[in-house]
């Protein structure tokens, strides 16, 4: 069985209510690609 999202991220809840949720996945996903690309480019290079 599958916990309930609340359990495996309690603090998902939190960011949820405050709004920030949105920004912090937003941020964390620029970050992601950014890095792929500088590696990408570091590689090509």
């Amino acid at each position: 069985s599958v916990p309930p999202r609340e359990d495996r991220f309690p603090f998902a809840e939190e960011l949820a209510r405050t709004g920030t949720g949105t920004q912090v996945a937003a941020a964390v996903a620029v970050l992601l690609t950014g890095g792929g690309v500088l590696l990408v480019a570091r590689r090509r290079r």
